[in-house]
């Protein structure tokens, strides 16, 4: 009898385990990723770590969908793009607002997300996620690889210009992509998505703040409540790149990396990182915080760079601009008049406590050698996009 009572909990035990590796989330093929997808928009995932990046990325993916939806709502006209006064504008509100309560959902899991253990971290092949994502019952390559890592751009390399037809092909992508790029999710990768949520959570912030309707002024406050989320939300993303730099800079394995510092090797991720990427890194956000905080102003000096002068006229002389105080504007106020000189709200003098901000001057360095040099330009860009 004992024999039968052990063998029946063995049995168990196996029936456990087989259900629990069915049941782990698959994101290594298009019926993985399906199939994991598959009822899984429920209002909450699963306390454990691999359903709360399943959940994250199911709602995203279903996301990018809509998004991709109403752009093709709106396509642009053959002479340009459509006018203010052909937008559905209280459409757009609606569809942002949406957007702005699924970001928060899925930015709220994110900040839960806690990875003890290497297993913890759910593999990822990005190429794999193809689907219909417009629902016109097509699969075109752009939405078979929309979720593809692009390759690193080689280093005196021109890039090949290819044709809006040549972009719409399977040869485009195997040229461009890395389709059977995988990585493994650690915990700066979650950081790293975060970031991403809390701007973009920001940006359907904003677009909800304004009234942008034909005849009305420039950035006339709508909504002053969304203006100070947004402001946290943006301050939120600052500190959140610099909680990733930290943490991608003290990871000591090199094993399916995506984002990787310079000592690690086996990385996915679209861009080289050097040491001095890095603190460059540091200094930029050591720049933003202030400015963002409102302790330091935007100005032009007096011996103004090419690129510093192109903020000359947002304050009147011996003013700079608090950005900080942009996002605590009343119902109504005017941000940017539609007449006279371009003043935005905001200005006040500067003085001691409060200073003019460096990162002006900081930037007029990089932004006048990718205007001497494109491609260097550009490869700084490429850089700021992809570290959020």
């Amino acid at each position: 009898m004992h024999a039968v009572f052990r063998y029946c909990h063995l049995v168990l035990i196996c029936l456990s385990c087989n259900m629990a590796l069915a049941a782990a989330p698959d994101f290594t093929s298009a019926a993985g990723m399906a199939h994991s997808c598959a009822g899984n928009l429920q209002a909450q995932p699963v306390a454990t770590p691999q359903a709360q990046q399943a959940w994250v990325l199911c709602r995203d993916i279903a996301t990018a969908k809509r998004l991709l939806r109403l752009a093709d709502h709106y396509p642009p006209q053959q002479q340009g793009q459509l006018s203010l006064q052909q937008l559905d504008q209280e459409g757009l509100r609606v569809a942002f607002a949406a957007l702005r309560d699924e970001l928060r959902t899925t930015r709220r899991v994110l900040e839960k997300i806690v990875l003890r253990s290497k297993d913890d971290g759910l593999l990822l092949v990005p190429a794999t996620w193809g689907s219909d994502l417009n629902g016109d019952g097509t699969l075109t390559p752009e939405e078979q690889y929309m979720f593809a890592i692009p390759k690193r751009p080689v280093i005196g390399t021109p890039d090949e210009e290819d044709s809006v037809a040549d972009s719409r092909t399977q040869q485009y992508y195997q040229r461009h992509y890395q389709l059977e790029a995988r990585f493994r999710v650690d915990q700066s990768d979650v950081q790293w998505l975060l970031g991403y949520h809390y701007f973009l959570e920001a940006s359907a912030e904003l677009s909800a703040a304004f009234d942008n309707g034909p005849g009305t002024p420039a950035l006339r406050v709508r909504d002053p409540a969304a203006l100070r989320r947004a402001h946290g939300l943006l301050l939120a993303g600052v500190n959140s790149s610099e909680k990733l730099r930290q943490l991608v800079l003290a990871e000591t394995d090199d094993e399916e990396e995506w984002i990787a510092h310079p000592g690690q090797r086996s990385s996915v991720f679209p861009e080289t990182l050097s040491e001095r990427d890095f603190r460059a890194w540091e200094t930029l956000l050591g720049h933003i915080l202030p400015v963002l905080e409102g302790k330091q102003l935007l100005a032009a000096p007096a011996n103004a760079s090419l690129f510093e002068s192109l903020f000359s006229s947002m304050c009147a002389d011996k003013q700079g601009l608090n950005v900080a105080s942009l996002f605590h504007r009343q119902r109504n106020e005017v941000l940017v008049p539609k007449t006279g000189p371009v003043r935005l709200a905001g200005c006040q003098p500067i003085t001691a406590g409060h200073p003019v901000s460096p990162l002006l001057r900081y930037l007029s360095g990089p932004v006048q050698r990718g205007m001497d040099h494109a491609p260097t330009g550009m490869a700084m860009l490429r850089k700021l996009f992809w570290v959020n």
